[in-house]
């Protein structure tokens, strides 16, 4: 019998140098053995590693190992795992002491996106004075060297090359073939590691895609983070299905909060859906001892169905639970609703367009006494003069008898939505409605009692000139103000995180990106969700575009999804004298280190924006400095 068999694969290490450390790294690979690898030295300077970075990934590498500023610009441009040189507090310790027997005065040298240097405290445990610099391309590097007036220079290998280039002392930071060597080991050890990892999530998700039932995982509160195409077939729900609902919302019984509140490990039990009978298997998942969720499986138990086929649909109401409240004034907000909720007064949703009002309204529907009657939504301005008192009303005529929508929604809700243009006829009608709490159909004479409960939403602010005083009045006996966007800071990545999921079919955790989420938050919104999510489909486009998923690119895909101009405006109000020109103003170094900060930018753009060249940039800020 003949048995497949396939050799391992080499791990496969990159590493990339620059100069001094691309020779010591060749030495150490000629020097000692690394069973099982093929290591291949790169000599490249951090301005052309964007480039390289492209053609790299053709060549399977498991890891990357860089130090110093290709490290830094490595991890703005790629995924790829990389191990970064260890440099320790030792070893500048050991160049303090190395260079103060070259020179007098001492400058540590640090890329700004590579970790920052406390040489303060380096220094003084070493008793050797030394300052900081900071760099961001090899430009500023060399003008920064040479215009100093440091004679000694501790950096990484570039900061070595530039040094002799100007006749000046430097101190390579790394320890020497005893870094690169046990770097090198380290990478071989995490790049094991990692294959098993990648090889037990493939078995896992061989697993749920193939196992003949259906599985979902809650966390322990209850929202949906796994669910395979199987559960999405028993549940009736789309295969586009955004993750992160409620599954108690969705379906009552197979909420696991009981099941939580007991001690048991496991349960079984049957659950009736869609007139389908399954076995429901519970099961507690814990971590350290915590729980960490529940994994729900459903088996078939008999085929006996309902009148109501397993391929329909059920119209999805929202609750509170699906509204993001994570800040202080969309709780406040959520805290009125519910009070309201339970009242049957006429009820005013005033806020910005698009800030999912509707959602809202349908939350106070059902978190009411109303929730098991009819909700209606009424687009008012769709209902022509001639017409409205038969779609509100309804009419007895012989020939075109049917219920009119208000009486559709006896003992419940209607929302009403763009009041201020609705036609003086319509605005009437819902005017004698509200007052007498009764209907009179065309072509009737007897009057049918109403009780309905009327929520209106209104743009903010109330647009008092296009609706009857008495209307309105009556339309806003309750009022909820819902805030805007920019007001809800803590709110905008979860709204963010929950568009590009329904875009996805797959959650995408934007905050795992802090400075993404900061330039996220930067922006007022002005467009409220409807904008957000419009920019969360053009980042979705972006991320189906870009393999290389990096702090880096997630943060300069959300700032072209934004627009670059747009975050450059607010930040021009926030700091008028970007706007002004006005380079001596107190802020001004500070305006630039936000412009850095928010929009990546570097001293040459900056200078661009603001139409001066980069020398004088450079030379005001230090002056300031």
């Amino acid at each position: 019998m003949k048995h497949y068999t396939q050799s391992l694969k080499p791990i496969k290490i990159c590493f990339l140098g620059y100069q001094r450390l691309t020779e010591i790294a060749n030495e150490v690979v000629a020097k000692y053995p690394f069973d099982g690898c093929v290591i291949e030295v790169i000599d490249c300077v951090p301005e052309k590693l964007p480039e390289l970075i492209r053609e790299l990934a053709t060549k399977g590498f498991d890891i990357y190992i860089a130090g110093g500023a290709n490290a830094a610009v490595f991890s703005r441009y790629s995924q790829e795992h990389l191990l970064e040189l260890a440099v320790r507090d030792v070893d500048y310790m050991s160049a303090l002491k190395k260079a103060s027997k070259i020179g007098k005065k001492i400058a540590v040298v640090w890329h700004r996106l590579a970790h920052e240097v406390n040489v303060s405290l380096l220094s003084d445990l070493c008793n050797v004075p030394a300052d900081s610099l900071s760099y961001e391309d090899s430009a500023e590097l060399y003008e920064l060297m040479e215009s100093s007036d440091y004679d000694v220079f501790i950096g990484a290998s570039q900061v070595c090359s530039f040094a002799a280039q100007l006749g000046k002392s430097s101190v390579l930071i790394y320890a020497g073939e005893e870094t690169v060597r046990s770097s090198l080991i380290r990478a071989r050890h995490f790049a094991i590691e990692l294959r098993k990892e990648l090889t037990y999530h493939a078995l896992n998700q061989s697993l749920i895609r193939n196992i003949p039932c259906g599985i979902i995982f809650t966390s322990v509160n209850g929202q949906i983070s796994l669910i395979n195409q199987i559960a999405l077939n028993y549940l009736n729900l789309p295969s586009n299905f955004s993750q992160k609902r409620f599954l108690g919302d969705l379906f009552p019984n197979l909420s696991p909060d009981a099941f939580l509140l007991k001690d048991s490990q496991r349960e079984e039990s049957f659950k009736i859906i869609d007139g389908i009978r399954f076995r429901c298997t519970q099961v507690r998942v814990n971590s350290k001892g915590q729980p960490v969720g529940v994994l729900t499986i459903l088996r078939i138990d008999n085929t006996l169905k309902n009148e109501k086929n397993i391929l329909g649909t059920g119209q999805h109401l929202a609750k509170w639970k699906e509204l993001v409240s994570m800040s202080e004034c969309m709780n406040r907000a959520i805290e009125l609703g519910k009070k309201y909720a339970m009242s049957s007064l006429p009820l005013a949703l005033v806020g910005d367009v698009s800030l999912h009002r509707q959602l809202f309204a349908e939350s106070i529907h059902t978190g009411g006494s109303r929730a098991h009657q009819p909700l209606i939504v009424i687009n008012l301005p769709q209902i022509s003069p001639a017409d409205a008192g038969r779609h509100l009303l309804g009419s007895t005529d012989s020939n075109s008898s049917h219920v009119g929508l208000i009486e559709m929604a006896k003992q419940g809700t209607i929302i009403l939505k763009n009041v201020q243009d609705a036609c003086p006829a319509v605005q009437d009608i819902l005017l004698d409605v509200l007052t007498n709490n009764q209907i009179i159909p065309i072509g009737g004479y007897d009057p049918i009692s109403i009780n309905v409960r009327f929520i209106s939403i209104f743009d903010y602010p109330l647009p008092r000139s296009q609706i009857r005083p008495d209307l309105l009045s009556r339309l806003c006996t309750l009022q909820i103000d819902l805030p805007p966007l920019k007001e809800r800071q803590e709110d905008i990545p979860i709204l963010f995180k929950e568009a590009i999921s329904n875009l996805r079919n797959q959650e995408f955790r934007i905050e795992r990106f802090p400075k993404a989420v900061e330039a996220l938050q930067l922006y007022s919104w002005p467009g409220g969700t409807s904008e957000l999510e419009a920019v969360a489909g053009r980042f979705s486009l972006f991320l189906d575009e870009n393999v290389k998923i990096t702090p880096y690119t997630i943060h300069h895909m959300v700032i072209e999804s934004i627009g670059e101009d747009n975050l450059y405006h607010e930040l021009e109000l926030l700091y008028p004298c970007l706007a002004e020109r006005d380079m001596a103003a107190p802020n001004f170094q500070k305006a630039v280190e936000q412009l850095k900060y928010y929009l990546g930018d570097t001293n040459t753009s900056i200078a661009q924006k603001l139409g001066i060249s980069r020398s004088s940039l450079w030379r005001d800020l230090k002056k300031t400095t």
